[in-house]
């Protein structure tokens, strides 16, 4: 089968009243009760003007987290940020602690009414605290409170490579859909190309291209290419069926 798609896509979401009712349900349950017991237990964070501070202990857990991927991609973070000449786009910085261990931060941007995600390095686990809500679920709905207290309307996820699986990991784009973002073709930057999925020897999750093509077109159709394995791996992604046309082809295992 050929799968028309986009090279890369951007994730938004709106910024709302309630940030929890954005998030899926499995997602809302375990927001809830971490942030029942997160003032019980050491854990805290920090959002201040992006310095060069920051940068001197996070970039090593950046470089690490990165260089694990298939295909990794290097970015000068530092240079696109601080470094940046756009003087009506701020940035901030995110660090989380437990106790007086860092578990790691990110970074954003705002400009006019939008709150942009930029890079972010996180522990996948707290390290001695019990809580449902992982490190970067809880981070998400901080920045999205802080959007709303600020008066913004808008967040803005990123922009990722297409397919996921290839160049990144599916896990990546099953958090953003988790956590209430939508995809569509970004303003630039992008080519559209077909894939064969007879030619692929992993687990692929990949966007559908929609047509016409215009910037900022939402996208609906997505397709899991996955071995037995891999569907069970990913199943998850049936939660999202509501939302997004999904559909599963299976792979020959190799």
């Amino acid at each position: 089968m050929k799968i028309r798609y986009a090279t890369a896509h951007r994730w938004r979401k709106g910024v709302v009243k309630d940030p929890l009712s954005l998030f899926g349900k499995s997602e809302q349950k375990k927001l809830v009760e971490t942030l029942g017991k997160v003032s019980d237990k050491s854990i805290s964070y920090k959002i201040e003007p992006l310095s060069e501070d920051f940068f001197a202990w996070w970039m090593p857990m950046y470089e690490e987290r990165i260089g694990s991927k298939d295909n990794p991609v290097f970015f000068d973070v530092k240079e696109k940020t601080l470094g940046n000449p756009d003087k009506d786009k701020k940035y901030f910085s995110l660090s989380l602690m437990e106790g007086e261990d860092r578990l790691g931060g990110l970074f954003f941007s705002i400009k006019d009414d939008t709150l942009f995600f930029a890079y972010r390095t996180l522990a996948y686990d707290w390290q001695q605290a019990r809580l449902r809500a992982s490190p970067s679920l809880y981070v998400e709905y901080i920045v999205a409170e802080h959007a709303r207290d600020i008066g913004l309307k808008n967040i803005s996820h990123g922009k990722d490579r297409n397919p996921y699986g290839l160049n990144s990991s599916i896990g990546l784009a099953m958090f953003k859909f988790s956590v209430g973002c939508k995809p569509e073709l970004p303003k630039e930057g992008f080519e559209v190309q077909e894939l064969d999925t007879g030619d692929l020897d992993k687990d692929v999750l990949v966007f559908e291209c929609p047509t016409p093509v215009t910037e900022y077109s939402p996208i609906t159709k997505v397709y899991l290419v996955a071995d037995e394995q891999g569907q069970n791996k990913w199943s998850q992604i049936e939660r999202f069926s509501n939302a997004w046309d999904i559909e599963i082809i299976t792979r020959s295992a190799t």
